[in-house]
C-alpha cells in the first residue's frame, strides 16, 4: 500500500469517529446515540439537588400543604426517596436479558449486547459505590429519561407525574397529571458523566485511538509516527482528560465499548451539563486535529520500499569517483578511500540494482534520485489540514480592539477551512466557516447596528489570518470566501 493511500485509509478509519460521535442523524448515528441505547448502566440521582426545590416549593405553599404544620426536609426527602425506590425496583427487574441492536458495527455486522446476570451484578456493585447519589443499575439512557423528563409525563413511573399524585393525595390538591408535570422544575439535565462515567465524547476518543493503535501493530509507518514522541505525548494527554486509559482501549476499538468500562449516567445542572458539553468538543476538536496531523506525518513518511531505494542511493553517491554508464561495462574505478584503491572490477554486462522488485539500471539511479528531491505538490485535504492545525490559534492571536476581543475562546475554535475550489478568475478560493450563532451578527452583510462594523466583521479577521498563514506556507495568491 502506498504512503497516500495508508494515508487515506488512516483519514476514512479515524477521524470519522470523533466527528460524528455526537450526531444522531438516522443512518449517520455515532458513538452518542450508541451509548443512549447500550443494554446496563448506572444511574445516580442527585436527590439533594430536587430535594431543594421541593423543600422551596413547600415553604411557599406550593407542594405539600395539606397539613397546619411545615413538614420537614427529613419527612420530604422520605416521600421521595419512596418514589425513586419504586422506579428502582420495577426497572431493575428488567435489567438481565435486556439486550439491544446498535448502530455501530464490528466487522460489516450489527452488534448485538445482551446484560447477562454476571454483567448486572458487576453494575450493582459499581454503583453501590457513590455516597453522594441514590444509585440504581437501569436498562438504558432511554429509560432513565422516561422517569426524570417533564415531558414524558405519560409513563406510570415519571417522577413529575408521581409527585403531582403525591401533591393531589396529600394536599387534596386536582393538579392534572400530565399538564401540570412542568412545575416541578429541577434544572437538571442526565447525561454521561464527565470526568465520572466516561462521557460519549470520551468513548469516541476511546475507539478512534484503540483503532489507531491497533492499525500500528501492524504498519510500522503508523507506529513510528504515533511513537514519536510530541505526538505520544498529545495523544496521552488529550484522552487522559477524556478518562481514556490508554492501556485499555482496543475493546473500545472493536465497539464493545462497555465490558471493561461503565456507563454512569447522572443527573445533575443543566448550566453545568451544558458547559461539560462544550469542554467535550473542545477537546474533540483537538484530538480530531492530532489525527489529521497524524495522518500527514503518515503521509510524508517514506515507505519500506523508498527507504531501501534512499539507501542505495546514498551509497553511490557517496562514491564519486564511481562511473556509471547503462551502454557501456564498467572496467575499473578509483576511489580516494584507502579501502577502494587499486580494486579492479570486471564486468561484461551492467548489474541491475533491486528495489523492492522493480530492477534499476544504474544510469537510471541518477534520474530517480533527481526525480525524488523535486518536492510534491501539497494536495488541497493537506492544504486543508495544515491550514486548520493552526487556523484557530493565528486567529486568537489576531483579535483585539477595534476588532472582535477574545474573550471565551469559541469564536476562534469555531474558525475552519472546509474547501479548496478554482474561482471564477481561476484562483484558488479557500473556503471557510465559523460558528455564525451568534458572531454573524458582527457582518457588515448580514448584522445588525450597533454591532456590525467593517473592523468588527469576523471575515476580516479570518481573511487575515488564513493570508498570514498561507504566506508561511508559500501558497501564492488566492481568494477567501465564508460559506
Amino acid at each position: 500500500m502506498s504512503d497516500a493511500a495508508l494515508g487515506a485509509l488512516l483519514e476514512k478509519t479515524i477521524i470519522p469517529i470523533v466527528q460524528k460521535s455526537a450526531s444522531r442523524t438516522k443512518g449517520k448515528e455515532g458513538t452518542r446515540r450508541d451509548l443512549e441505547q447500550y443494554p446496563g448502566q448506572i444511574f445516580r440521582f442527585d436527590w439533594k439537588a430536587h430535594l431543594k426545590v421541593l423543600s422551596t416549593m413547600h415553604n411557599q405553599g406550593q407542594f405539600l400543604n395539606g397539613k397546619k404544620d411545615k413538614l420537614s426536609d427529613t419527612e420530604i426527602k422520605r416521600h421521595l426517596k419512596v418514589i425513586f425506590e419504586n422506579f428502582k425496583t420495577i426497572e431493575e427487574g428488567k435489567v438481565v436479558g435486556y439486550k439491544k441492536t446498535l448502530k455501530s458495527q464490528q466487522d460489516g455486522k450489527p452488534v448485538t449486547v445482551t446484560v447477562t446476570k454476571d454483567r448486572f451484578n458487576d453494575l450493582k456493585n459499581e454503583a453501590n459505590k457513590s455516597k453522594n447519589y441514590w444509585t440504581m443499575v437501569c436498562r438504558n439512557y432511554t429509560k432513565v429519561q422516561e422517569f426524570t423528563t417533564p415531558g414524558k409525563s405519560g409513563t406510570t413511573h415519571n417522577l413529575n407525574r408521581k409527585l403531582n399524585e403525591l401533591d393531589n393525595k396529600i394536599s387534596g390538591t386536582n393538579h392534572d397529571i400530565k399538564k401540570d408535570s412542568g412545575r416541578f422544575d429541577f434544572q437538571q439535565e442526565v447525561g454521561h458523566g464527565f470526568g465520572k462515567g466516561m462521557a460519549s465524547a470520551g468513548y469516541a476518543a476511546g475507539r478512534a485511538t484503540g483503532k489507531l493503535q491497533k492499525m500500528a501493530g501492524s504498519n510500522r509507518i503508523i507506529k513510528d509516527v504515533i511513537e514519536k514522541d510530541a505526538i505520544k505525548s498529545k495523544l496521552q494527554t488529550i484522552n487522559k482528560k477524556f478518562g481514556v486509559d490508554l492501556d485499555h482501549v482496543f475493546k473500545l476499538a472493536d465497539n464493545d465499548f462497555a465490558k471493561d468500562y461503565f456507563l454512569v449516567l447522572t443527573s445533575q445542572d443543566k448550566d453545568t451539563n451544558r458547559l461539560e458539553g462544550f469542554e467535550e468538543k473542545t477537546l474533540l476538536a483537538d484530538l480530531q486535529k492530532l489525527f489529521e496531523e497524524i495522518v500527514l506525518e503518515v503521509k510524508a513518511s517514506p515507505s519500506l520500499r523508498n527507504s531501501i531505494e534512499e539507501q542505495i542511493f546514498s551509497y553511490f553517491e557517496a562514491h564519486k569517483k564511481l562511473k556509471t554508464s547503462g551502454k557501456k561495462s564498467r572496467k575499473k574505478f578509483k576511489s580516494n578511500s584507502s579501502a577502494y584503491k587499486n580494486i579492479k572490477v570486471k564486468q561484461k554486462s551492467l548489474l541491475p540494482i533491486i528495489t523492492g522488485g522493480v530492477q534499476l539500471q544504474l544510469s537510471q539511479i541518477k534520474k530517480k534520485r533527481n526525480r525524488s528531491r523535486n518536492p510534491k505538490a501539497v494536495s488541497p485535504l493537506g492544504i486543508l489540514m495544515l491550514l486548520n492545525k493552526r487556523l484557530p490559534q493565528k486567529v486568537q492571536q489576531n483579535m483585539g480592539q477595534p476588532g472582535l476581543a477574545n474573550r471565551t475562546g469559541r469564536f476562534a475554535a469555531s474558525v475552519k477551512a472546509v474547501n479548496i475550489q478554482e474561482s471564477k478568475s481561476g484562483l484558488p478560493m479557500i473556503d471557510y466557516t465559523y460558528q455564525k450563532n451568534p458572531y454573524e451578527v458582527f457582518e457588515t452583510s448580514k448584522g445588525q447596528r450597533p454591532w456590525s462594523s467593517l473592523e468588527r466583521d469576523p471575515r476580516t479577521l479570518i481573511d487575515e489570518s488564513v493570508r498570514e498563514l498561507a504566506a508561511e506556507m508559500a501558497l501564492g495568491k488566492f481568494t477567501t470566501r465564508r460559506v
